[in-house]
């Protein structure tokens, strides 16, 4: 049941990357770029009261060659997925479609950037309010020299098991059920997925993705 969700929302969320090809005067020799993909997924999934978490602090896995970050830019949707896992889109950084679930206005992000951690480089964002059931989605696009391509993952830096890793913050310190999820993808090709799911998992917590 797991992975055919995960498999559905990859897919709905469509994951499509390019290849960005740089060239420079003939004279000179520039390496190309390749571009790379990584798809985010935060689900609050519920709690004892089901009530909207606010103020969310969340941190992803970004990207990274040798646990240096390269250059990135990430853009935000906003779904809702039912109690039959049916997927709704409301919101998107570039427009606003209609609301499901409890929600009665839109999505604010607060704040947004990259951030080091003792866990390597991560993507965060700080959001005003999340419902029940709903599902956000970061979509990060980086740029790699094709020299270091073959070294871009989002593992945690020297993990001995292999592991990527999340974290998620917000005041009211009671418990929710939530996941993550994170895909490196490479034009069509998958290179690196990561989930896990936590119940009752306390605010303040780090949530270790494992390999799948």
């Amino acid at each position: 049941m797991k992975g055919d969700i995960l498999i559905v929302l990859f897919v709905v969320f469509g994951l499509i990357a390019v290849v960005m090809l740089m060239k420079g005067p003939e004279e000179q020799i520039v390496e190309e770029n390749v571009s790379f993909e990584v798809t985010n997924i935060f689900s609050y999934h519920g709690s004892e009261n089901n009530l909207p978490i606010e103020n969310l602090t969340l941190l992803f896995p970004c990207p990274n060659v040798d646990n240096q970050p390269p250059i990135t830019a990430s853009t935000w949707a906003l779904y809702y997925v039912d109690n039959e896992n049916v997927v709704y889109l409301q919101a998107s950084e570039a427009r606003f479609y209609k609301f499901a679930g409890q929600r009665t206005e839109n999505l604010k992000i607060l704040s947004h950037g990259r951030v080091a951690t003792e866990w390597g480089p991560k993507t965060q964002y700080v959001l005003d309010k999340l419902y029940q059931g709903e599902v956000l989605v970061i979509k990060t696009l980086a740029n790699v020299p094709s020299s270091a391509a073959s070294k871009v993952t989002i593992r945690n830096y020297g993990d001995a098991l292999g592991r990527s890793s999340a974290y998620y913050w917000h005041p009211p310190e009671w418990r929710i059920d939530l996941s993550f999820s994170s895909q490196l993808s490479r034009g069509t090709d998958n290179l690196e997925t990561f989930y896990n799911r936590v119940d009752n998992a306390p605010a303040g917590s780090v949530i270790w993705l494992y390999p799948i």
